[in-house]
Parts: C-alpha cells; sequence; structure tokens
C-alpha cells in the first residue's frame, strides 16, 4: 500500500494527466483534490478555473455569453491544461461531448465517476448554481441529459462506481487501477 502513497512515482504514467470525467454531481472535484493530495501532484478544477478566468460564475457566463461561449472557453482551457504533465483535472460534464475534446483527454488518463440517474437526481436535487439544470424540470433534464453523455463518459480509460462510496474509498479504487494501468 506503500506504494500508493502520496508522493509515488507513477513511472507506468509517464506523467501523464489524470482527467476526471462524469456527469454533474459525480463527486469530480472532490474526488480530485483527494487524489490530487494523495499523488503527490498539482489539482486543477476547470469550471474553477473558468470562473477565474472569466471573472464570474459559470452561472453568469451561460446568462450573459451563453453556452457554446463557455464551452468554447472550455476547449480552450483543456487544451491549454494538456500542455501540462502530472496534474489531476477535473473537467465539466459537458467536456466529453466534443471530438476536439478527446484529442487531448487521450493523451492522459480519463477517469469517469459513474452515478445513476436516480444518484444524480438526488445529489442535484438543491444545487443552484448548473445553469443547465434550470432550463426546465430538473428531473426530466437529468434523465435526458445523461444517457446522451453517457456513451461518451464510457470511452474512459477507468470506470469507478462512484454512488454508495466515501470519496476515500474512489480514490482508494483509482489508486488501485492507476497501479496496474
Amino acid at each position: 500500500m506503500e506504494a500508493l502513497g502520496k508522493g509515488a512515482q507513477w513511472k507506468s504514467l509517464g506523467g501523464k494527466n489524470i482527467y476526471l470525467i462524469g456527469f454533474m454531481g459525480s463527486g469530480k472535484s472532490l474526488v480530485g483534490r483527494k487524489l490530487a493530495e494523495r499523488m503527490g501532484r498539482e489539482f486543477i478544477d476547470m469550471d474553477e478555473e473558468i470562473e477565474k478566468m472569466e471573472g464570474m460564475k459559470i452561472k453568469e457566463i451561460f446568462a450573459r455569453k451563453g453556452e457554446e461561449y463557455f464551452r468554447m472557453q472550455e476547449e480552450r482551457l483543456l487544451e491549454e491544461l494538456g500542455r501540462f504533465k502530472g496534474r489531476v483535472i477535473s473537467t465539466g460534464g459537458g467536456v466529453v461531448m466534443r471530438e476536439r475534446n478527446w484529442k487531448i483527454l487521450r493523451k492522459g488518463v480519463t477517469v469517469y465517476l459513474e452515478i445513476s440517474e436516480e444518484e444524480a437526481i438526488k445529489r442535484l436535487k438543491d444545487v443552484k448554481d448548473r445553469p443547465i439544470l434550470e432550463r426546465g424540470k430538473r428531473e426530466e433534464i437529468i434523465k435526458t441529459l445523461l444517457p446522451i453523455r453517457r456513451p461518451y463518459y464510457e470511452k474512459a480509460d477507468i470506470k469507478v462506481k462512484a454512488e454508495g462510496k466515501k470519496v476515500e474509498e474512489i480514490v482508494e479504487e483509482i489508486l488501485s487501477k492507476l497501479a496496474n494501468f
């Protein structure tokens, strides 16, 4: 277990970035922070970075500039982050929908944090900062959007079921799979 601890070399990864992908509410940011800490790597949350770059919350970006603008910023940021090595990066839930983004994601290791529609509905019930969920009935949006995105998430190198587990358990499972990658 020591080989999986903080500061491990992860030689088999060759310094590749680790990209956490999955639906909103799957835990990418929480798991990513803990995973980066355990691996002794820098953590980047793409949504937080875009908010810093734009000087406003994602909800505001969507309202003022539109979703397409946000997706373009997401694409540009991913391209920039792809130039660096050895980071753990939490992506936005929709980043997988553009083929151009996959060219960058494939240069690293993609980890899909999988949750069911029911779990997504439960986790996102009271969340106020997801502009996509404000376009109609939350439950219907999730039940429509998740099945559309799921095949893209399934393209990940590593898949981890993220419901019914504590963050630390998910991190342990990812570390174990990375060690055998």
